[in-house]
């Protein structure tokens, strides 16, 4: 497939301004022998800076299950998904948190790790966050291989905070169900990893500082979470086949953990009771690569993913399955629309060029492969 010509020209024309990178693997199945994936690329640069929004949450996801497990291994007490939570804070711009509204539950991990994928909620990933800290959450990522130059420094979404703030963390406390503490995780200030810089970390002309004031000056990105394209398809990889790594490359996790991690990333909104009166968050509102409003996926297509959006950005890594028609691949992608080089002023192109990219790379990838395997052998 040719992306400099056809459906996708009118993007890949502009490769300069939209920033874009994909890449796709195929996945490879023979009886009795390992899987294979074989990777193609476009433009792909693991040293030049994007930001990848809420991409990061997935693998905050995951290292919260992982520290479930470390923790039981040496707790006295069990822990599980669904222990309540409670969260204290030390201070603005920080905020206690008791009660989930949006699940109308206590806090756990369980509900959290759903809120992430269905919708993308901030607030699960950032309570997550607060529990783990940025330094084990790397920790994780970079014992498996997964990360290489990718960085989580920071919570997403939140108003008031400064770079500095991001390093405080809140008390967190696991609860019985007589509301004592089974563990508790005090309050700290938490030394963030050095880290490997990006090329480009200095965009635009301007951004809106936070007194709502124009700054006639590039935006500063050198602080913020970066995960290339490579690395979230590392992530996800781990995820839907650790069996195709070794011991040491798999992240430690169980086989409900990861029962849970593939549910949550491919159910709809609606499939929870307190989403699906919600018409805002239809099927497709977080499949970048499927996103049509009035439209379900096919039962026989399985989408597992996690999408980001911020700054300009958008970003999808996907597991794609067509168990009907045999196509089997990963695609991940990422564009900046952000015409008038502005950030953080709210305008972006995100509805006229941003997600019809997204909707036309899924359209061409998929039925490429669906042609592909249909072709007789």
């Amino acid at each position: 497939m040719d992306l400099k010509e056809g459906e996708l020209k009118r993007w890949t024309s502009e490769q300069e301004e939209f920033e874009i990178q994909i890449r796709f693997t195929r996945i490879i199945k023979s009886p009795g022998k390992p899987i294979k994936f074989v990777s193609y690329t476009y433009n792909e640069n693991e040293k030049e800076y994007y930001y990848p929004a809420s991409t990061i949450k997935m693998p905050v996801a995951i290292a919260a299950l992982q520290k479930l497990n470390e923790v039981n291994a040496t707790n006295k007490q069990h822990i599980t998904v669904e222990t309540p939570m409670r969260f204290i804070s030390h201070g603005p711009p920080h905020t206690d948190f008791l009660f989930d509204s949006l699940a109308g539950t206590v806090p756990c991990v369980k509900k959290f790790v759903e809120e992430i994928f269905s919708i993308s909620d901030n607030n699960a990933s950032n309570r997550l966050f607060e529990w783990l800290g940025p330094r084990y959450i790397d920790s994780v990522m970079y014992a498996t291989g997964a990360f290489t130059r990718s960085r989580i420094l920071h919570r997403v979404g939140v108003n008031g905070f400064k770079d500095s703030d991001h390093a405080y963390l809140g008390k967190v406390s696991f609860l019985d169900s007589n509301n004592q503490s089974l563990l508790e995780v005090p309050e700290r200030r938490e030394q963030l990893s050095k880290y490997v810089h990006q090329k480009n970390e200095k965009k635009g002309i301007g951004y809106i500082n936070d007194f709502d004031s124009l700054v006639h000056a590039p935006f500063d990105f050198s602080k913020k979470n970066f995960i290339s394209i490579r690395d979230l398809e590392g992530v996800l990889k781990r995820v839907i086949f650790p069996e195709a790594f070794e011991p040491q490359q798999q992240f430690r996790l169980t086989k409900a953990d990861y029962r849970l991690l593939k549910q949550a990333m491919e159910q709809a909104p609606r499939y929870y009771d307190y989403l699906k009166n919600d018409t805002s968050y239809y099927d497709s509102y977080v499949k970048f690569f499927w996103r049509r409003k009035k439209e379900s996926l096919p039962q026989h297509l399985h989408i597992l993913n996690k999408v980001g959006w911020a700054y300009g950005y958008l970003t999808d890594c996907s597991y794609v399955w067509d168990e009907k028609l045999g196509v089997e691949y990963f695609l991940t992608a990422t564009i900046k629309v952000n015409a008038d080089g502005i950030f953080n002023d709210g305008v972006y192109e995100y509805e006229s060029i941003g997600l019809p990219f997204f909707k036309t790379l899924g359209k061409c990838v998929y039925e490429s492969e669906v042609k592909r395997v249909s072709k007789p052998k």
